[in-house]
C-alpha cells in the first residue's frame, strides 16, 4: 500500500493520545501581585514537580511556589512516546562501576515512579513490561551482542535474544536480535503529572499555571516576573528542558527539537493477536532511532525512523512546528515496514514534543549563577520521563548543599558544548541531515 497523508480532518493537531480519557482539568489561576517563597521553580513538567516533591518531602515547612507558561504537562512531559527506560543518553560512566551507577540510578526512577502510583493510589496508567533495543542489520546486532555481554559484566540484568525469541515479543519484521530489559515501564505521563499536582497541592505547593515568565533577575534574591505578578525567593529551579534558551540560559548550548509521535486507532483483536505485541515497547538501531509502544488499550503508538520525524524551527522555536504530512508519512511508513497487519489501520492521535538536544547528546545537571542559587536540568535529549523524575532528587539535593552523592556521575555540572548561532545553525543541522540521512549525533 502507497503512503498516505495523513491530515485529515478527523485527526486532532497535536493533541497526544495520552490525553484520551482524561477527566475534566481545572488549571490553577495565574500569578498576581508579590509572592515571596523560599524556592521558586519555572516549569510544570516532569523536572518541576519532581523537585517540588522532594524538597517539600525534605523541607515541609518552606514555600515552594512553581509557575507553568500554560499547564501542568503541556511540554514533552505530557507529549511523548511514553516509555519509561534505563540509562542516560549519551553519558558514559568511565568504568564499569561508573556505568552501573548510572543504570541504578535511572533504575531508581523507575522504582520510584512505581511506588509513588502505589503508595499514593495515584489514577495513572502504569505497566512494568519490558523493552527491546531491536537490530535489524547484521553487524549492527553483533555490536548489540557485545553490548548485551559487557552489561551483564557490570551485574546489569539484560538479556540477548535472538531473531525468533525477539518475535515472540513483537512480530516485527527484518529484526535479526534485540536487547532486551524487563525492568523499564511504559506510562500515560499526562496521568502521571496531573495526579502529582493533586497531591503536591494537598502538601501545600503555590502553583501558578498560565503564567509564562517574562523576565528573570538574578541576585541573593531571585525574581521572576510574569505578566501580572512576580515572585521572589533566595533559589530558582529551571525545570524547563528544551524551552530553557528561551528564559535566556544554554542558548549556545540547546537546541529545541521538535520529535513527531502518532498514535493508531484501537486494534481490533485479530490484528492485535497478528503482531502479538506482548511488550512494554521497543526501539532500533537506525541512528533516526525509531521507537513504539502500545497504549493499555490497544493503541499503537509509534515514533520518529526518519528525518521528517524530527524538526527544528528557525532560531529554536518551541510553538507546535507548522503541518508537516511528510513528518506523519514516513512515520507512517517505517511503522508499516515493520508491522504490515497496520496497512489499513487508521491514525486518531498525532503531535510533536520538543527535545532538549545538546551537542554530544549529553544533559547536564548542576547550579549555576554568581550566588549559587539558580539550579537546573536540562539536555534530556530524548530519555525524559526517567530522568525528569530522578532530576528532582538530584536537584533537591544541590539546594540542601548536599552534592557529595552525584561529583562522581558525568552530568553534574557538566559544561555543555557550544553550537554555532543562527543562521548557521539551522544551516548546518538541515545540511548535515539532509546530505547524511542522519542525526548529529553519537550513537553510543
Amino acid at each position: 500500500m502507497g503512503l498516505v497523508h495523513i491530515s485529515t480532518p478527523d485527526l486532532d493537531e497535536n493533541r497526544s493520545v495520552w490525553t484520551d480519557r482524561q477527566p475534566p482539568y481545572t488549571p490553577q489561576a495565574a500569578l498576581s501581585g508579590p509572592v515571596q517563597a523560599d524556592i521558586v521553580i519555572i516549569g510544570g513538567g516532569l523536572t518541576g514537580l519532581s523537585t517540588a516533591w522532594h524538597v517539600l518531602e525534605r523541607f515541609p515547612d518552606r514555600k515552594v511556589a512553581l509557575v507553568e507558561g500554560r499547564t501542568i504537562g503541556n511540554g514533552a512531559s505530557g507529549r511523548n512516546g511514553g516509555m519509561v527506560l534505563n540509562w542516560i543518553y549519551g553519558i558514559d560512566g568511565g568504568s564499569p562501576e561508573g556505568n552501573k551507577a548510572i543504570y541504578d540510578l535511572t533504575r531508581s526512577g523507575i522504582d520510584f515512579i512505581e511506588a509513588l502510583i502505589r503508595d499514593e493510589r495515584m489514577p495513572v496508567r502504569f505497566s512494568r513490561d519490558g523493552h527491546m533495543e531491536v537490530f535489524t542489520r547484521n553487524h549492527t546486532a553483533e555490536e548489540g551482542h557485545r553490548w548485551v555481554e559487557q552489561r551483564a559484566s557490570w551485574g546489569v540484568p539484560v538479556r540477548w535474544l535472538n531473531a525468533d525469541e525477539a518475535r515472540s515479543k513483537i512480530q516485527l519484521e527484518g529484526v535479526v536480535g534485540a536487547l532486551y530489559e524487563a525492568d523499564t515501564a511504559r506510562i500515560n505521563s499526562l496521568d502521571f503529572v496531573r495526579a502529582w499536582r493533586e497531591l503536591l497541592l494537598k502538601r501545600g505547593l503555590l502553583l501558578y499555571e498560565h503564567s509564562p515568565v517574562l523576565k528573570i533577575e538574578e541576585g541573593r534574591n531571585v525574581v521572576v516576573t510574569t505578566a501580572k505578578g512576580e515572585i521572589r525567593a533566595p533559589a530558582l529551579v529551571l525545570a524547563t528542558n528544551a524551552y530553557t534558551p528561551k528564559l535566556g540560559y544554554f542558548r549556545g548550548q540547546i537546541a529545541p527539537i521538535h520529535s513527531y509521535v502518532v498514535a493508531t486507532e484501537v486494534l481490533p483483536p485479530e490484528v492485535r493477536d497478528q503482531i502479538g505485541w506482548n511488550i512494554g515497547g521497543f526501539s532500533d538501531d537506525y541512528d533516526r532511532i525509531a521507537y513504539g509502544t502500545i497504549t493499555r488499550d490497544g493503541r499503537v503508538v509509534f515514533g520518529g525512523g526518519a528525518n521528517q520525524s524530527y524538526a527544528y524551527l528557525y532560531g529554536g522555536g518551541t510553538a507546535h512546528p507548522p503541518e508537516r504530512p511528510a513528518a506523519y508519512d514516513g512515520i507512517l511508513a517505517h511503522l508499516r515496514r515493520y508491522l504490515p497487519a497496520l496497512a489499513n489501520t487508521r491514525l486518531e492521535h498525532r503531535w510533536a514534543g520538543p527535545v532538549a538536544l545538546t551537542l554530544d547528546r549529553s544533559p547536564s545537571i548542576g547550579v549555576r549563577g554568581e550566588h549559587k542559587n539558580v539550579y537546573y536540568s536540562v539536555g534530556y535529549c530524548g530519555h525524559g520521563i526517567t530522568l525528569g523524575t530522578v532530576a528532582g532528587r538530584i536537584l533537591a539535593d544541590l539546594y540542601a548543599d548536599h552534592h557529595e552523592p552525584w561529583r562522581s556521575f558525568p552530568f553534574y555540572n557538566r559544561r555543555l558544548p557550544w553550537m554555532p548561532g543562527e543562521p548557521f545553525r539551522f544551516l548546518g543541522y538541515h545540511a548535515y541531515t539532509t546530505l547524511t540521512g542522519r542525526s548529529p549525533r553519537r550513537y553510543r
